[in-house]
């Protein structure tokens, strides 16, 4: 029948000789020549059988020979008919006919038994079994009759065959990875590897089957290491391996054709159907360039924070001679500003009437040059120092802050009527004065620019995007044309003409330069007789 619990060739062959001698055997012994019920022993056999005579007659069909075939005696009375329906293919029906004389002669003349002959038979219903036929003689009583069996092994060769592809794909999996396996007994013999480890070793895969890696080439000292440096070898890696331990070597030297390669390397037990470990397993990874391009990335790290050591050690020493200068700067300019400044106020006050009106101005314009100077050089001293000053973050009220800013201008100028909306409870994370002048800046820079507007209004907000916190301070001043809005951050860029609204240009740099230290972003939005829109966020700032 199909089933055969998937026995080998040689299996079937044996069975099916030992099933032929049986039968044979029980008719000769049992059953008298001239009774009909010598058929009883073959008709219980699960095994297709036939009975043949020397006249090429077929003599009797058994019912597992009709199951399995679908041919009853009517169909097949003699092997002449029987050959051209199971062998339809005229050069294979001489195959087969050709061969099953060749295997009847040799038995007879040798006594020896019936070599079983592999064919495929097609069926009364144009299907295909492939069968393994045996052949064997009677008594001599029983008319020269020969027993014919016929061993469906379909599903053998199905078996078979799917084991073949599978093994086949297994090789192709292996043989296409670039990483080394290989497989060894519990002797530590070679028994299985693919070609990337046949090609490390320099030999061919079957060449080094059955050999241990001392017999394959490796050399002893990458077997057995050196316990004394604390180096394992091979052989120590494998036998932990036997005993049942995943093993993993991360940095795993081997002397492939001349030269040391670094192999990230697993070895892992292999256990039989009983759960028995009968070998191991194992998988090394080359990993050379990888492990030379870390080592040369850490030599150029080192080499980076080197050179970052050096350059924040020359630009701290920059930033205090820059310090020491603007200080420096900052007082021997004072003297002279205010000496100017001094003693054009004495002419104004003193010689007021030795001077035309003319005069009076040129005066009026001299102090007012050195005024300006005075301011000029606060706001350099101050972006200076946005540069060095040591950040103290906290928990801030950016609303309390802007408040502030908004009653110190309308302290400085009451006569201005704006509209001022500052959103309540605006929390921020960041320095404090630092943010002062931020806010006192931006703020400024909307009640200085809403000079000229018929109903100024100024807001201050914060909206969430992207759950970062984004603060907003808006006018509906004289706003800028945004094809300039670049040049806005820059220290000295002025985006409107002095004459028209006063400023040194060094406000938007600072502010940028502190929002830049907090690690935030800082940018404008405008148009122009529309108003302006500064944004600035916070690291720490989430909502």
């Amino acid at each position: 029948m199909s089933g055969n619990g998937g026995k080998t060739h040689d299996q079937l062959c044996v069975e099916l000789a030992r099933a032929q001698a049986r039968i044979a055997e029980l008719e000769a012994a049992h059953v008298p020549a001239t009774d009909h019920s010598r058929f009883l022993y073959v008709d219980a056999s699960p095994v297709p059988c036939a009975l043949n005579d020397d006249a090429q007659n077929i003599v009797h069909l058994n019912p597992a020979f009709i199951r399995t075939f679908g041919y009853t005696l009517n169909d097949i009375p003699t092997l002449s008919d029987w050959w051209p329906r199971a062998y339809p293919d005229p050069a294979y029906s001489q195959w087969v006919a050709r061969s099953w004389q060749q295997r009847l002669d040799q038995a007879r003349q040798q006594g020896l038994p019936f070599e079983p002959l592999e064919v495929n038979i097609r069926c009364n219903d144009g299907s295909r079994r492939i069968v393994m036929i045996g052949a064997s003689a009677l008594d001599a009583q029983i008319n020269d009759l020969h027993l014919v069996t016929l061993y469906d092994i379909t599903a053998h060769k199905q078996m078979e065959s799917e084991l073949k592809q599978t093994a086949t794909l297994l090789e192709n999996v292996i043989n296409s990875t670039p990483d080394l396996i290989f497989v060894k007994n519990d002797r530590l013999q070679t028994i299985l590897c693919n070609e990337a480890y046949a090609r490390a070793v320099g030999k061919d895969r079957e060449s080094m089957y059955g050999k241990t890696d001392l017999e394959n080439g490796w050399e002893p000292g990458l077997v057995y290491g050196n316990p004394d440096q604390g180096i394992r070898g091979f052989i120590h890696d494998d036998r932990d391996a036997l005993s049942g331990l995943h093993v993993h070597n991360f940095c795993d030297p081997a002397n492939i054709n001349g030269s040391t390669r670094i192999f990230d390397t697993h070895k892992l037990p292999l256990r039989n159907e009983q759960a028995r470990i009968v070998g191991m397993l194992g998988i090394a990874r080359d990993i050379t360039e990888r492990e030379e391009a870390a080592l040369e990335l850490q030599k150029h790290r080192r080499d980076l924070e080197a050179m970052v050591v050096e350059r924040t050690a020359e630009l701290e020493n920059a930033n205090r001679e820059l310090e020491s200068f603007a200080y420096s700067v900052s007082h021997d300019l004072r003297a002279p500003l205010r000496a100017l400044d001094g003693f054009s106020q004495i002419l104004l006050e003193e010689y007021a009437d030795k001077f035309d009106a003319e005069g009076e101005d040129c005066l009026h314009r001299i102090r007012h040059a050195a005024q300006r100077m005075g301011r000029l050089i606060d706001d350099l001293l101050a972006l200076s120092r946005m540069a060095s000053c040591e950040i103290r973050r906290e928990d801030i009220d950016l609303s309390q802050i802007a408040e502030t800013a908004v009653r110190k201008l309308r302290e400085y100028e009451p006569q201005r009527d704006i509209e001022v909306v500052i959103e309540a409870g605006i929390s921020g994370w960041g320095d404090a004065c630092l943010i002062d002048v931020v806010l006192d800046n931006l703020i400024g820079n909307a009640w200085k620019y809403t000079g000229r507007t018929r109903h100024p209004r100024i807001e201050f907000s914060v909206s969430e995007v992207n759950d970062t916190k984004v603060y907003r301070i808006r006018d509906n001043g004289v706003g800028f044309n945004m094809q300039h809005a670049g040049k806005l951050f820059g220290a000295f860029q002025r985006l409107h003409k002095a004459h028209e609204f006063e400023g040194t240009g060094i406000g938007l740099a600072t502010v940028a330069r502190i929002i830049q230290r907090h690690g935030g972003k800082v940018w404008a939005e405008a148009e122009e007789d529309l108003g302006a829109s500064f944004y600035f966020t916070l690291p720490g700032g989430q909502a």
